[in-house]
Order: structure tokens, then sequence, then C-alpha cells
């Protein structure tokens, strides 16, 4: 991503849709989006504008949340009990998003992964063939 496209994203008093380089399977339609989601204020509001492009082309929502490696990021020990309370958290969060989608009159398909967000997010794209990813600037600037 350029340098005019970063300053774009950080101050556009509006949503802004990146475009990435020429692909040859980028149509421009989006039946398949996947929204990465943590529960912030900007992923509600990437949920939201996937929801209404999804119901506007009858598309379908994917709404992912990474579990982050703690363990490799302050090197603790990770335990049953630890490992169950990150899923019944993950779990929560997307059951806030599920809330979200039902108002919007929307349904949602959900999946959890654990690791690296940007590399688990490209994953899950590819896996499930996704046209676009919608995701919130969470982290650049509030």
């Amino acid at each position: 991503m350029g340098s005019v496209t970063s300053q774009v994203i950080l101050d556009a008093p509006c949503d802004v849709l990146v475009v990435k380089r020429p692909c040859t399977e980028c149509t421009g339609s989006y039946q398949s989006l996947l929204v990465p989601y943590d529960g912030s204020e900007f992923s509600k509001k990437a949920l939201q504008r996937a929801g209404e492009m999804a119901r506007a082309e009858g598309g379908q929502v994917t709404v992912l949340y990474v579990i982050p490696r703690y363990e490799e990021m302050m090197e603790f020990y990770r335990s049953d009990s630890i490992k169950k309370s990150l899923h019944a958290e993950a779990e929560k969060i997307l059951g806030e998003a599920k809330k979200i989608a039902a108002e919007l009159g929307i349904s949602i398909r959900t999946e959890v992964r654990e690791g690296h967000a940007s590399d688990e997010i490209v994953a899950a794209a590819q896996k499930l063939e996704n046209d676009l990813i919608a995701m919130g600037t969470y982290g650049w600037k509030a």
C-alpha cells in the first residue's frame, strides 16, 4: 500500500475501499465477504457495511475472530483452562456480531482461528474464496 492510500485511509471522512493490485479473480462482485472482528467500534462498523453490501447483492458474510498467540508475545504457558477461557471470549465476541447481523436482517457464518491475525485473515480468505475483506482501521487513529 502506498503512502497516499495510507494517508487517505487515516484522514478520509468516509469509508475507503482499497482495491489491490490487478487480480484476475477479482470481479468487483462481492458475494462472499470476510469480516475480521474483534468487537471494537471499528470492526462493528465494518460488519455493518459488509452486511449492507451482502444484503444488497445477496452475498454471504463470514465473521472471523482470531485468538492471538499470547504465549508467543508474553512468554506464558497456555493451560487448558486458559485456552477454554480464550475460546469462550471469542464466542462471546462473535455472539455480539450475530446480534448486529440479526439487526441488519442478515445471517452470518462465524469462524474462530488461532495465530497471527494478518496471517489467519489471509488464510481464511483463501480457504473461503472470499471476494472482499471488510475490516476496520482499529489501532490506526482514534
